[in-house]
């Protein structure tokens, strides 16, 4: 019995594919388990798994929450100084390339953001849906089609829709009142 628990199991990494030994792990490092949940965009690589409600990559490590563009920077460029924050060069809150995180503080965001002007819509860099489609999906809404259903047909996941119900985010309601007249 004490040789069974004794052996350890050999796994793969599904990224770099070296062998390792851990209990539950697909990936041997967060390095790898940061790469093999990307989806390359130009030069952006882009988080496609859960994000929250503003767009940044979420994960859990070691049982602690955290967002995916903070670890890969800490993987890549080194740890971020207390009250640091971590700025996109490319506005995309996905995004988690390190050549596109920088340090910087909360004023220097609020410079950036004001410098690339508060863009929303399809004209925000990280939108997945068009102004059509928001019309399509607020018309669906107010029809009282299931979020989960409506999520589907437009390939987005149900929080998107909810959020767009609860205008979390799309909240320009000009843009359904045309499509509706």
């Amino acid at each position: 019995l004490r040789e069974r628990h004794e052996k350890k199991q050999i796994h793969e990494c599904l990224f770099c594919k070296e062998k390792f030994y851990k209990l539950k792990l697909k990936e041997c490092s967060i390095k790898c388990y940061l790469l093999n949940r990307i989806e390359k965009d130009g030069e952006c690589w882009i988080w496609k798994k859960q994000l929250n409600s503003s767009g940044y990559g979420k994960l859990k490590i070691n049982t602690k929450h955290s967002t995916a563009h903070r670890e890969s920077y800490k993987i890549f460029n080194g740890e971020i100084p207390e009250g640091m924050l971590i700025l996109h060069s490319c506005n995309k809150p996905a995004c988690i390339n390190p050549e596109h995180l920088r340090l910087g503080t909360h004023k220097d965001n609020m410079q950036d953001r004001t410098e690339a002007g508060s863009v929303s819509g399809e004209r925000n860099p990280s939108a997945i849906l068009t102004n059509d489609q928001v019309n399509q999906i607020k018309k669906m809404l107010s029809e009282n089609l299931p979020q989960a259903h409506i999520g589907r047909l437009f390939g987005v996941g149900r929080h998107v829709i909810h959020f767009i119900k609860h205008k979390r985010t799309w909240k320009d309601d000009k843009l359904y009142k045309e499509a509706v007249t």
